[in-house]
């Protein structure tokens, strides 16, 4: 019932739209340093404020240039996990009867703890975005099956 290349598609499509997301960002940094020179040369800016501007364009400009080049790497990540069978969902199968935690399970199945007020402690899993979308996929799937009706 899953339909892991299809996960795998829009979890690829999800990367996708947020590197375009900053590359936008990219292109507005600088565009916006193009017209600094302009603004000093027009007069609108002194050089002071000129140099102040430019540093704090250029630095956003590289932080933004280093997330795109972050969301490409995790792109080809996840693109390079799912040809070698490394995915989501094989990391879960992996583990699938383990009885005690060691650190390479820790590293492949969670992605943070976070302990909380009151003495909770609250574990993120990686993928479980895809996790849940992919219980939603096969939900979907039951209630289209012969004999039931779609709600």
């Amino acid at each position: 019932m899953t339909d892991t290349a299809r996960l795998q598609q829009a979890g690829a499509r999800k990367l996708r739209d947020r590197l375009v997301k900053k590359q936008v960002e990219i292109d507005r940094w600088q565009t916006l340093l193009r017209s600094l020179y302009e603004s000093l040369h027009d007069g609108v800016i002194d050089k002071e404020e000129y140099q102040n501007l430019r540093k704090t364009y250029s630095r956003r400009r590289a932080e933004a240039e280093a997330q795109a080049e972050a969301i490409q790497e995790e792109i080809n990540r996840e693109m390079g996990n799912f040809d070698l069978g490394w995915g989501w969902m094989e990391q879960f199968r992996k583990h699938k009867n383990i009885d005690a935690l060691d650190r390479a399970i820790i590293v492949s199945l969670i992605e943070r703890v976070l302990i909380l007020r009151g003495r909770r402690v609250e574990i993120v899993y990686r993928w479980h975005n895809e996790f849940h979308w992919q219980m939603d996929l096969i939900l979907k799937a039951k209630e289209m099956l012969p004999g039931r009706k779609a709600v």
